[in-house]
């Protein structure tokens, strides 16, 4: 900024080195200096303990929604499926994300998922590939067993 209004140019021609310095001592021991330094220092830390408490907070949102999630059971009768209401429909689908960990992004994000039909046909794939998955998985095991 001095160098713009030349501040510096009428520093260096008006003041000796004994007033500059004069001046430093002066402006230090006030403590204008350190009150800036610490204020800023604060405000860093309420921002950062701001910035942690919102990541702890969606961490927390996440888990819940996980463990939610893991708690359901997973309904293979499409009957069943089809009289399902929204948020029963909504549970399914976040229960084969889980199980669909492997291939993200097959299973729509629920606010992309308009309307029932949408999910049911959603849910519907899905149950197709945790059907496909499961009877991969048990004739596998079935070789396991009959080599042993």
């Amino acid at each position: 900024m001095f160098s713009r209004n030349n501040t510096q140019a009428f520093m260096d021609a008006n003041f000796s080195e004994a007033q500059h310095t004069f001046l430093l001592r002066k402006f230090d021991s006030s403590g204008i200096v350190k009150q800036k330094a610490a204020a800023t220092r604060e405000h860093n830390a309420k921002k950062a303990e701001t910035k942690h408490q919102k990541r702890q907070a969606l961490v927390d949102k996440r888990d819940a929604l996980a463990a939610h999630a893991a708690g359901v059971k997973i309904v293979t009768d499409i009957a069943t499926l089809k009289e399902y209401s929204k948020a029963q429909l909504e549970d399914q689908l976040a229960a084969h994300r889980q199980f669909d960990l492997a291939i993200p992004k097959l299973i729509p994000a629920k606010s992309n998922l308009k309307n029932n039909m949408q999910r049911l046909e959603h849910l519907l794939a899905a149950v197709e590939r945790y059907n496909r998955s499961v009877r991969y998985d048990s004739v596998a095991m079935s070789d396991v067993e009959d080599d042993g």
